[in-house]
């Protein structure tokens, strides 16, 4: 999959996407069910909008790790703003943005490296993991 960025400030998530097809498409689910999770965050200046999440059906791989079946989320808002909504629309659009990465999958194990010179990311295995 491409279009997804890093987010240093997204701790909480593995994967956040904004496409609700391609969220239905990994998990299996349409988005109303039950046994969905759902999250109250802070985004885009707002006070809260709520995020929908659920295991995704298989493996998530970056490079050498695999997570199975890792939680991801959905995030059907935009921003109120009439700027802030154009801007984020044209960004998804113009860059082909499907979701965000968060620093989950690094905890503790990983040393994430951005070489922004290079417009490059990479992670290495913690020394002290």
């Amino acid at each position: 999959m491409t279009g997804i960025f890093f987010d240093t400030g997204a701790s909480t998530f593995t994967l956040v996407l904004l496409r609700e097809r391609l969220w239905q498409k990994l998990t299996g689910k349409k988005g109303n069910e039950k046994d969905n999770h759902y999250l109250e965050v802070p985004a885009w200046g707002e006070k809260k909008v709520t995020l929908v999440g659920a295991k995704a059906e298989g493996i998530l791989k970056l490079a050498d790790l695999e997570i199975e079946n890792p939680a991801i989320y959905y995030d059907s808002h935009i921003p109120a703003s009439r700027i802030m909504s154009l801007l984020v629309r044209m960004g998804i659009r113009i860059f082909g943005v499907n979701g965000i990465i968060g620093n989950a999958p690094f905890y503790d194990e990983y040393t994430v490296i951005l070489d922004l010179l290079q417009s490059r990311f990479g992670f290495l295995k913690s020394s002290q993991a």
